[in-house]
C-alpha cells in the first residue's frame, strides 16, 4: 500500500515522500560528516600511514556524533554495514536503484522513481526488463501508448521496446529483473528531462 498522508514541497515546489523527506535529512547529515572527517584527514599527517582500523574509528566517532543519522546507539559494525547500505543504492536524477542479484545472464534491482519524476524515454538492444510494482502508482509508456500501473501490476519490456516510466504523487517502487546481456550502459535515451540523451558504443541500430 502507497504512504498516505500530506506529501512536503521540495525547495522546487514538487511534492516529497515522507520517504523522500527522510532520505534527504539522512543524505545532508551524511554528508556534513564525511565533510568533517575529510578536513580531520587534512588536518593529520599521514607520517608512516594510518591504518584501516584507525580510519574506521575516526569515521565512526564522527557518525556517532552526529545526532540525525541517529547512530549514536549502535556498536561500530552495525554503523559500518549501515554505510555499506548506503553506499550500495546508486542516485539517479529521478530517483534510486539498488542491485539485489548480478548473474551472467539477468540482473535484479529495487528501483524507486521519485514523484513526477520520470525515465528517459528508451530502449535497450541486449535485453529484455520485467518489471513488478510492489509500492505506489505511475505512468508507465511503452511504444506510442501510456496507461497508469500500480501495486501488484506487471509489465514487460520487450529488447528494442521503447519505453518510459513516470512516478505518481508518492512515487513508485518496482523489482526489475533483467534478462539477457545486462550491461549498465545498455539504454539508447531518445528524450531525457536531464540532458542525457546519447547512444552507449556498442550501439546497434
Amino acid at each position: 500500500m502507497a504512504y498516505k498522508g500530506a506529501a512536503a514541497k521540495s525547495s522546487s515546489g514538487a511534492s516529497m515522500s515522507k520517504y523522500d523527506v527522510e532520505v534527504e535529512s539522512r543524505l545532508q547529515a551524511l554528508e556534513a560528516a564525511i565533510k568533517e572527517l575529510q578536513s580531520d584527514s587534512n588536518d593529520t599527517s599521514d607520517a608512516g600511514g594510518e591504518s584501516v582500523d584507525s580510519k574506521i574509528d575516526r569515521l565512526v566517532a564522527i557518525l556517532k556524533k552526529t545526532p540525525s543519522l541517529g547512530l549514536d546507539l549502535y556498536d561500530n559494525w552495525n554503523i559500518i554495514y549501515v554505510l555499506w547500505l548506503v553506499m550500495s543504492i546508486e542516485y539517479r536524477p529521478w530517483g534510486t536503484y539498488e542491485v539485489l542479484l548480478d548473474e551472467l545472464d539477468y540482473k535484479v534491482k529495487k528501483i524507486y522513481v521519485r514523484p513526477s519524476k520520470r525515465f528517459s524515454l528508451q530502449y535497450h538492444n541486449h535485453r529484455e526488463e520485467h518489471w513488478t510494482i510492489v509500492d505506489g502508482v505511475g505512468q508507465i509508456t511503452q511504444g506510442d501508448l501510456t496507461t497508469t500501473i500500480r501495486t501488484g501490476e506487471y509489465a514487460y519490456i520487450p529488447k528494442g521496446a521503447i519505453h518510459r516510466l513516470e512516478g505518481g504523487d508518492r512515487g513508485i517502487t518496482f523489482i526489475e529483473v533483467q534478462r539477457g546481456k545486462c550491461y549498465e550502459d545498455d539504454i539508447v535515451r531518445i528524450e531525457d528531462d536531464y540532458g542525457r540523451t546519447w547512444h552507449p558504443p556498442f550501439f546497434v541500430p
